[in-house]
């Protein structure tokens, strides 16, 4: 058996070979379906986005509401639901035909967790060219064009669920809270009820009552004109006494319970007795610190008066403006809060460095085991200090006497460590640096332009300040402080 090979004559050859065309052929075969793709792409990226939106705005609505409900004396549902809308009604979603949010809260038995639903429908123009080619049933609920067919839009659905336990509490962060007072003189009358009003409010939120692994504690520091320590207190933080004066005027020695000093204006002498439960400035290396006061060196100073007394200690009752360690115990607080007395002037730097020493780790010795701060470095650990001031600060010390630049002072010094307003920045500086980092709050009711330089500078920044100018916008201040400090959270 043979083979040939059959000769092609070159003409067919040439017309066999030939692909000038094909490259145009397929490109017209394929624009089409190329532009489509592209098209739908543009579809499902507007899909993704409103999704995105929708679930954002599901999760804000979803806090708001919480939020509501968290601060509600009752009817906590509705006035939650009240305020979801609120804030849903004020936001938007570009690229919807319309979003809508469920009528109410879903609400487990606990009253703990308000959950809502938030639908938006997505114009799909892309995509509904698929109808061309198969059927897809529409929703007769949804806006028009959707019910004609399930290609025209999309519906998207996204849920949120806030969750809180009573008094907001955070999912895994300690909260550790001093509050300093300012029960001055001028507080007299309705602003110290408001004031009351407002720090009881701010411990209902901050302060949960299931108290677990995750602890929410409060600290109180009043302050005048000194601070209240208490007669327990007061001689371990300034020192044991000896009865008796220095008998080198101008001198208070170490630990005597009597001081002569030149009064103001010179030529005669006045003697002073020591307070048994008030404390001033620390004077020395320490005095914008946070060191125990375990020696002569840190000791805190003494607090001297005509007859020993002091305006902010004068009750009978050891609980009036007294200072009160970290607590979790809200009838406790609340009571201490209830008690409060307008006392005489403002020495502001005073209730800035209680604030400190109730939140510091190194006074843990000196307060009970169950009021032990935190290491500044503790792991989901929070520090905050709220100091609140009705008036500018205008008192200070000399060796534990008022001095020549203090309203109505009696000693012929100048203050030992400067102004009130420097010692109250410094320890706010202090109080904020790194190796510290407590977030301090300030809130200026009805202060002089001059306080509110000073608040703004103490606090962390300019939006840790509050200018209250009336006492609804006093108690609206310190709820906000604590939302933020008591933050709510989203289920996973």
């Amino acid at each position: 058996m043979s083979l040939r090979v059959l000769n092609v004559p070159s003409a067919s050859r040439s017309f066999l070979s030939d692909r000038s065309g094909s490259v145009g052929l397929v490109f017209g075969l394929m624009v089409v379906p190329l532009v489509m793709l592209t098209a739908m792409a543009s579809d499902f990226g507007r899909m993704i986005m409103v999704r995105n939106q929708t679930q954002l705005l599901a999760d804000n609505a979803a806090l708001a509401g919480a939020r509501a409900a968290q601060l509600a004396a009752a009817n906590k549902a509705q006035a939650a639901s009240e305020a979801a809308k609120a804030y849903f009604n004020a936001q938007t979603v570009p690229h919807t035909l319309i979003s809508t949010i469920s009528d109410s809260a879903t609400v487990n038995a606990a009253g703990t967790e308000y959950k809502w639903t938030v639908t938006s429908w997505v114009r799909t123009p892309f995509i509904s060219s698929a109808s061309l080619q198969s059927q897809l049933d529409g929703d007769p609920n949804g806006p028009q064009p959707c019910p004609i067919t399930g290609w025209f839009c999309r519906k998207i659905v996204a849920s949120a669920t806030a969750v809180l336990a009573e008094g907001g509490r955070n999912s895994d962060t300690n909260i550790e809270t001093a509050l300093m007072l300012d029960v001055t003189g001028s507080m007299q009358g309705q602003k110290l009820t408001d004031l009351k009003a407002a720090a009881k409010d701010l411990i209902d939120i901050v302060v949960w009552d299931n108290q677990g692994d995750v602890k929410s504690r409060v600290a109180i520091a009043p302050f005048a004109e000194g601070v209240n320590v208490g007669a327990t207190l007061a001689p371990t933080v300034r020192g044991t006494v000896t009865t008796g004066t220095n008998p080198t005027t101008d001198n208070p020695g170490t630990g005597y319970s009597k001081f002569k000093f030149t009064k103001k204006g010179g030529g005669s002498t006045l003697t002073y007795n020591i307070s048994t439960k008030c404390v001033t400035e620390r004077i020395g290396d320490y005095k914008y610190s946070d060191e125990a006061p375990t020696s002569a060196s840190t000791f805190i100073g003494r607090y001297y008066s005509s007859d020993g007394s002091c305006s902010i200690a004068s009750s009978s009752d050891a609980e009036v403006n007294s200072i009160q360690p970290l607590s979790n115990d809200k009838v406790m607080l609340k009571r201490r809060i209830d008690k409060l007395a307008i006392a005489g002037s403002t020495a502001g730097q005073l209730g800035t460095a209680w604030a400190w020493y109730l939140l510091s780790p190194k006074w843990n010795s000196l307060f009970p085991a169950t009021s032990a701060a935190a290491s500044y470095n503790a792991d989901k650990n929070k520090k905050i200090a709220v100091l609140m001031t009705d008036g500018d600060y205008n008192t200070e010390y000399w060796n534990g006497v008022e001095a020549k630049s203090s309203y109505s002072a009696d000693a012929n010094y100048n203050p030992s460590n400067g102004t009130s307003e420097d010692q109250a920045l410094a320890l706010c500086a202090a109080m904020k640096a790194n190796n510290v980092n407590i977030e301090v709050y300030t809130v200026g009711f009805q202060v002089s332009a001059a306080a509110k330089t000073l608040l703004k500078s103490c606090a962390t920044d300019e939006s840790h300040y509050y200018d209250a100018t009336s006492g609804d916008a006093l108690k609206q201040a310190f709820r906000d402080i604590a939302l933020k400090i008591a933050t709510l959270r989203l289920a996973q």
